[in-house]
């Protein structure tokens, strides 16, 4: 070689009317090969089995939403059982209560008026029921060498008689004690070793007594001119 070399021709560019052309080749588009067309994708589903695919999903979601509802609805039922019951429960706690109230009113009215009654009650019937204690007394002081009963004045008299009737040999060994300290209708015996009495405070006392627990207490019967 003598060192020297050719340079090959250059080809002009091509200038754009509209910018500055880089190259001379577009990028942007490929042709296709000859014979080569565009991909065609086959189905992977037919009409048929998307159209079940689409019933069944409506059904699914039917179905679910019928799950939801009925869900919701025991949920609301639930929830009314449970306010009814509570109401319910609470209706019969404060017929319970109104009931209860009536009862006591009526007690305590019913007390009240034994309770006015009473004081006449006994002297009325006093002297009856002093005879029904030495009724039930005297059998089993037959053999008492003396006996000493105490009543009011104005029953004494009468009691005396009916122990002689029911006795007459203790009635002569029996003291008479007059105490104007005695109600009419009360009595006391009193023999060697032991008594008995009857009172009419202490039956008052009594009925308070059981009537006690239930909250029912009246008034005390007023004490009249021979009371304690």
């Amino acid at each position: 070689m003598d060192g020297s070399f050719t340079l090959a021709p250059v080809r002009p560019r091509p200038v754009a009317t509209r910018g500055l052309v880089l190259f001379d080749e577009e990028f942007d588009t490929t042709a296709a090969p000859p014979g080569v067309g565009p991909e065609v994708m086959t189905p992977a589903f037919t009409a048929g089995e998307l159209a079940a695919a689409r019933e069944a999903a409506r059904h699914e979601g039917r179905e679910l939403g019928l799950a939801e509802a009925a869900a919701a609805q025991e949920v609301a039922l639930d929830a009314a059982a449970t306010s009814v019951a509570a109401q319910l429960a609470a209706a019969r706690q404060e017929q319970r209560r109104h009931t209860e109230a009536a009862a006591a009113a009526v007690a305590g009215l019913l007390l009240d008026t034994l309770a006015a009654l009473f004081p006449a009650l006994c002297a009325r019937h006093g002297g009856a029921e002093a005879e029904a204690v030495l009724r039930a007394v005297l059998p089993g002081l037959a053999g008492a060498p003396a006996l000493t009963l105490r009543a009011n004045p104005t029953l004494l008299g009468r009691l005396g008689a009916e122990l002689a009737r029911l006795d007459p040999d203790l009635a002569a060994r029996t003291t008479l004690v007059a105490s104007e300290l005695a109600a009419p209708g009360d009595v006391a015996l009193a023999w060697q070793h032991g008594q008995a009495t009857r009172e009419a405070r202490a039956l008052w006392n009594a009925v308070e007594a059981a009537l006690a627990p239930a909250g029912f207490l009246g008034p005390a019967p007023e004490e009249n001119e021979h009371g304690r």
